[in-house]
């Protein structure tokens, strides 16, 4: 493998665990070598024992001085070399955690267990916490937060657990506990809040105190945040509490002030968040041992989340809370708090705060000035802050099914012409396959489709052979047909990629890939995927303008003709997240979990190589890699270029005069428009998998030298 794809698989910790679980059984070992063998020396021995000891320990102290000094030399100053040291001695610990998060809170690898966990949300101010509660309530979740104790609603010195709403018509709940505070913390622990099972999220201000509080051995949390740069969060506050007369914390003497001179005075919060974490009171100094104890606490017990990512750390925390996407409901919150196509970053989400679209707060929100990393505001801001450390990414709770981990081969190893292995086109319908398939045969290959079955082509069904189907064309296909369920158990049963002696396939190009992978291919003989995807709703609507007018088609529906898009896209009409559902084997009216579209992404991550219909050259050129066609070759350039020079993005246009049936042209649809929007909900499992999909299209590059846009772990 080459070492771009050596870096592109993912890697785990164990065997960071593993080395440091042997040093520490090295250095136990001879700890307990040398005080067995002392006691049994004489006098003499003892002296010499002493005096190597003491010239081990003069050496170790010359080492440890070359050590920092080199530290110093490298880093530009001497405390780096200590630090270095003491993370070393510290992670040699038997324990990294604090004692209440390592028996009161569940690994992050921990796969969910719903009912015995009570999820926690630690609320870092200026981060996207209230956006993230706001989703909550019109998800319609019972949450413990400050409302709960408000006065107002008459619940605040009841002695037991009560869920009420606070808020006639708006559905959503609220138990009568203020988890933000200590104070109410404490009351909860007392009412046995999460005892009572009856709260879905817990926001709090207070991490250390509140898992140390309000858990047990026997009723353990699993900790949620999000999070965003130190700097840009400090300054954000700033700006907040110069107007925020609500606030406890307000200061009316910043109004004035600008963002040098409040960055230049002694400031009360400093590493907020390792105080947090750790459990310090702000007049408290945090030190280098405070910032280990933090990260370890982050790696191993918190769900991270980024501001910056707001719509993929919602997705996250979703599937760890155990929520049913395909509920309405929840999707429908998903789709009014992340429109199509909106890019969250930090200023943004800051500003859809103010949304009532949002059901937001505007009192929560402020507008304020953005600083460049170089400005001066920024980097005076950054000395009072650490700048963030890149967390974990989050772990996956699914398992690939066992035959496609054993029937097909992983992306990264499967480039090239192998005779132990044959490529396998997943053909998205609507995508672009039927043009790359083309150029395929205009180039003289030979592949197993739809095409071989069909009875206008006579052909001896008794055996196994290719032939070419139209003439001036080099292209074969062999005479099974793979296109459908009928076809595929006919194929198997007539040996089709089971005999060392058959016709030379290149590629076998099918949608049905569930009963693809499992009938056609087997560990011994495995299937290289690639595929072609497009966005789900230009997919949907270009499927309905297709079956609109396509009688030859077994899924022609005339009652389409009279339909207009908008009247079309008002329901699901049978083919809701077709892509997740052929990836997980669901049919069409099972339902789907946030547990299938992560399994969808294992396998495109693992075992696909992508390409994208509207970077259909590119994607061309690297599937020609990965099938080890020879570019050089003048026929083959001929082919190139003839199926890429007319791509159009809205509808692969270049066959339109060979095949005008399966291509054509047809009324855009208005981004975010009501129509999308429909479409949007209807296939909200395939719209999330095709992000995820542009983004390993970029993270794919490396394999390819071209540069990925996307960092690979």
């Amino acid at each position: 493998m080459s070492s771009s794809r050596r870096e592109y698989s993912r890697s785990g910790g164990k065997d960071g665990r593993d080395s440091r679980r042997r040093r520490r059984s090295s250095t136990a070992s001879t700890s307990s070598a040398m005080s067995v063998s002392m006691p049994s020396l004489n006098v003499t021995h003892k002296r010499v024992a002493v005096a190597v000891i003491l010239s081990f320990c003069i050496v170790s102290i010359i080492d440890l001085h070359k050590l920092l000094s080199s530290t110093a030399d490298y880093n530009g100053s001497r405390s780096e070399g200590r630090r270095s040291l003491l993370t070393s001695l510290y992670l040699e610990a038997h324990s990294t955690l604090l004692p209440w998060a390592h028996h009161h809170l569940v690994d992050v690898l921990e796969t969910p267990d719903f009912e015995k966990e009570t999820a926690l949300f630690w609320h870092v101010p200026k981060s996207g916490g209230t956006t993230a509660k706001r989703l909550y309530q019109c998800m319609g979740k019972t949450l413990a937060h400050r409302v709960g104790a408000d006065p107002r609603f008459g619940h605040d010195h009841d002695s037991e657990v009560v869920v009420f709403e606070p808020h006639q018509g708006k559905d959503w709940k609220v138990v009568n506990v203020d988890t933000t505070i200590k104070q109410g913390i404490i009351r909860a622990k007392t009412m046995g809040l999460v005892q009572s099972h009856t709260t879905d999220l817990i926001f709090t201000m207070e991490p250390a105190f509140a898992g140390e509080n309000l858990y047990d051995e026997e009723h353990k949390g699993r900790f949620l945040a999000l999070f965003r740069h130190p700097v840009e969060r400090a300054v954000s506050m700033f700006y907040y509490l110069q107007a925020a007369t609500w606030e406890r914390t307000y200061r009316p003497e910043w109004a004035n002030m600008t963002v040098m001179e409040w960055a230049n005075l002694p400031n009360a919060e400093e590493n907020y968040i390792v105080h947090k974490l750790v459990g310090k009171s702000f007049g408290d100094t945090v030190d280098e041992t405070d910032l280990i104890i933090a990260k370890e606490l982050v790696r191993q017990r918190f769900i991270v989340g980024l501001m910056g990512e707001m719509e993929e750390s919602v997705r996250r925390f979703n599937i760890v809370l155990g929520l049913n996407m395909d509920e309405e409901r929840n999707r429908a919150c998903m789709v009014e708090f992340f429109p199509e196509d909106a890019t969250p970053v930090e200023e943004e989400v800051e500003e859809r705060e103010t949304e009532k679209t949002s059901a937001t707060d505007q009192s929560n929100s402020n507008k304020h000035p953005n600083f460049d990393e170089n400005s001066p505001e920024y980097q005076i801001s950054r000395k009072q802050k650490p700048p963030r450390h890149d967390p974990l990414p989050v772990h996956c709770y699914v398992s690939v099914p066992e035959p496609l981990q054993n029937n097909l081969v992983d992306v990264t190893e499967s480039f090239g012409k192998d005779n132990s292995s044959t490529a396998f086109f997943w053909h998205v319908p609507k995508s672009g396959g039927t043009t790359l398939q083309r150029m395929y045969w205009c180039m003289g290959m030979t592949l197993a489709n739809e095409v071989g079955g069909n009875p206008k082509f006579h052909t001896d069904r008794s055996k196994l052979e290719t032939f070419k189907p139209w003439s001036g064309n080099p292209g074969q296909v062999l005479n099974v047909q793979v296109a459908t369920h009928q076809g595929i158990m006919d194929a198997h049963r007539r040996g089709f990629l089971a005999n060392e002696d058959q016709p030379h396939v290149d590629v076998v190009s099918t949608a049905e890939f569930e009963l693809a992978y499992t009938l056609l291919f087997n560990p011994e003989h495995k299937g290289r995927m690639f595929a072609l995807f497009r966005h789900p709703i230009e997919r949907a609507v270009s499927k309905f303008y297709y079956l609109r007018k396509a009688t030859w088609e077994p899924t022609y529906n005339k009652h389409w003709k009279t339909m207009t898009l908008k009247e079309w896209a008002t329901k699901d009409r049978g083919e809701n997240n077709w892509m997740v559902r052929k990836l997980v084997g669901k049919d069409p009216s099972a339902p789907l979990s946030n547990v299938d579209l992560e399994l969808a992404k294992e396998i495109i991550h693992t075992k696909f190589l992508v390409g994208l219909q509207d970077r259909f050259k590119e994607s061309m050129q690297r599937f020609n890699i990965f099938l080890g066609i020879d570019e050089s070759d003048p026929q083959n350039q001929r082919c190139i270029q003839e199926f890429t020079s007319n791509v159009k993005t809205e509808a692969i246009q270049t066959q339109g005069e060979k095949n005008a049936q399966n291509s054509y042209s047809h009324p855009e649809l208005e981004r975010n428009g009501e129509t999308w929007i429909s479409l949007q909900r209807i296939h909200m499992y395939d719209v999330q998998l095709f992000k995820y999909i542009r983004d390993e299209y970029g993270r794919q590059g490396v394999l390819f030298d071209t540069g990925a846009d996307v960092e690979i772990q």
